[in-house]
């Protein structure tokens, strides 16, 4: 009970269903500082309700930073959280060339992007990387892979 109201009186009065207030109060537990992402509209309430899976104030705020910055999709979010908790579970610290890896691929990913006009990816796991570019539409794909072949594909 909060202010003499249950979660479920909350949700009555509003008109919304009570996970929607429920997710909503859980919003107001983070940092502050991904609290002002999610108003300044940096992040979504789903992006902050993801981040609400960390125990880990630091762990949450770092995760929002790189959300912020490389404009991370919720279920990359998500994602994200998942190996964060995996990586506790293990109590394996953080090595610097995995520091450097994220940097370095964000940093290519950027690169790419310009040179290629189009939304570039590197998806790392289980040991091995794949380079993700969008494209439009088929002719869309052929110019890029005339790009990256440096001639024209016949189809």
């Amino acid at each position: 009970r909060t202010h003499g109201m249950t979660q479920e009186e909350v949700a009555d009065k509003l008109g919304k269903r009570r996970p929607t207030v429920t997710n909503s109060i859980r919003l107001l537990d983070l940092p502050q500082e991904i609290v002002a992402y999610i108003r300044e509209g940096k992040m979504t309430a789903s992006h902050g309700k993801a981040l609400c899976g960390l125990e880990d104030k630091d762990a949450m705020l770092t995760l929002a930073e790189r959300i912020v910055k490389r404009k991370l999709s919720v279920r990359e979010t998500e994602a994200a959280v998942k190996r964060e908790k995996s990586n506790k579970a293990k109590e394996k610290p953080e090595r610097e060339d995995d520091i450097v890896s994220v940097d370095y691929n964000a940093e290519l990913e950027n690169k790419i992007t310009s040179m290629t006009g189009r939304r570039v990816k590197i998806v790392s796991g289980r040991g091995r990387k794949v380079l993700q570019i969008e494209f439009a539409d088929n002719s869309d794909l052929e110019e890029l892979l005339e790009k990256i072949c440096g001639t024209k594909i016949e189809m």
